[in-house]
């Protein structure tokens, strides 16, 4: 039985708890998953000006050598074109994945958010990851991005 490379799943934002529990769910799948936190900004990127500035730290992170793929799991992807390109390994975005896979078979498919300020970039990225597929756009969440982050039956 082969094992499956090491993987970096990489949390763009600053909160260590959220990649901590995105690392409990990947390692469910990835039984060799590191986490690694942002070193600076918010933590939640709330708008595309945080978007595209939390993008620097992924596209500069330190790759340790034994990875063997990377994960950005912010669903903007920020930085993941930036760090494919000086990598030697596959470097998926948690959106552009999404896309692809809701996609399969022309099968209709929407984003549900709760951070109104990403609408048009996650827009954007739909459209561009999974251009045969039928996106029906993004619907929000009622309720401030902070406040419903923080309270899981509200998110819910």
């Amino acid at each position: 039985m082969t094992s499956l490379p090491r993987a970096l799943l990489m949390n763009p934002n600053s909160n260590a708890a959220t990649t901590r529990a995105m690392v409990a769910i990947a390692a469910q799948f990835l039984p060799d998953v590191q986490g690694w936190t942002a070193p600076g900004g918010p933590g939640l990127l709330s708008n595309m000006a945080v978007l595209a500035d939390s993008a620097r730290y992924v596209a500069g992170a330190d790759i340790p050598g034994d990875i063997g793929g990377v994960i950005v799991s912010a669903f903007g992807d920020p930085g993941r074109a930036a760090l494919a390109e000086r990598l030697d390994v596959p470097v998926v975005g948690i959106g552009q994945a999404a896309a692809q896979a809701a996609a399969v078979g022309g099968r209709r498919y929407a984003v549900v958010t709760h951070t109104p300020a990403l609408v048009a970039g996650i827009d954007a990225l739909m459209l561009a990851s999974a251009p045969g597929g039928a996106y029906l756009g993004t619907f929000l969440a009622e309720g401030e991005p902070l406040t419903l982050s923080g309270d899981a039956a509200l998110l819910d």
